[in-house]
């Protein structure tokens, strides 16, 4: 009798013993309550700094260039102008050609232009005024210019106020519009005419009371 319960105490005892131990690897394998890890925040990108506005462009001063000893320049010429779509009130050419520089281009760059002529005025138009500083390594240059005088008959490349380097005829078709003609001579009477120098006043060199569009 004394035996069994001897027995019934250690296996009771061994019974208990177990339930701890499984208790406290129960325990191990998970976290206490409150206390379970959550991931950091992750690092959000450092907001890149915006670009500062630009500040608006200045119209650089415009002005020709003055060849050594005062000659004239002429080497240059134009390729036949092509007509672009028109506005409402003006007439739009691509113009392409070359210019040579008589000298290295300075900053800021001297310019050339693309003149108009109609009976008794001349005028660097909007979009005809271009600068050294735009010739590819070819010397060529494009530009667009628009007219919106339905009497100009002419244009030429010029490189000052008196010098015409390559012309063509303008004539106005039965449409109203202006169309390219041949090519003329750059001391024919229609363009025999001077343009006023570039001062940066103006719209565009040339021409201080003409209509733009």
């Amino acid at each position: 009798m004394n035996r069994t319960i001897r027995t019934l105490l250690v296996a009771g005892a061994c019974l208990t013993a177990t339930v701890a131990v499984g208790a406290v690897a129960a325990n191990a394998l998970t976290d206490p309550p409150g206390t379970a890890t959550t991931p950091g925040p992750s690092a959000s990108p450092s907001p890149s700094a915006s670009p500062s506005p630009s500040a608006p462009a200045t119209p650089g001063p415009k002005f020709w260039m003055r060849c050594p000893g005062g000659a004239p320049l002429t080497d240059g010429h134009l390729d036949r102008p092509v007509p672009a779509p028109r506005g409402a009130h003006d007439f739009k050419f691509d113009i392409t050609g070359t210019v040579t520089p008589c000298q290295p281009v300075a900053q800021p760059p001297p310019g050339f232009g693309i003149a108009v002529y109609a009976p008794g005025r001349a005028y660097v138009p909007d979009g005809g005024w271009v600068t050294y500083d735009q010739l590819d390594a070819a010397n060529g240059f494009h530009t667009r210019i628009s007219v919106a005088d339905p009497f100009v008959r002419a244009l030429c490349l010029v490189t000052s106020e008196t010098v015409r380097v390559d012309c063509f005829g303008l004539n106005k078709a039965v449409d109203g519009s202006l169309v390219v003609g041949d090519r003329i001579s750059t001391g024919a009477t229609l363009v025999n005419v001077a343009i006023a120098p570039p001062n940066g006043m103006n719209k565009e060199p040339g021409c201080p009371t003409c209509l733009y569009q």
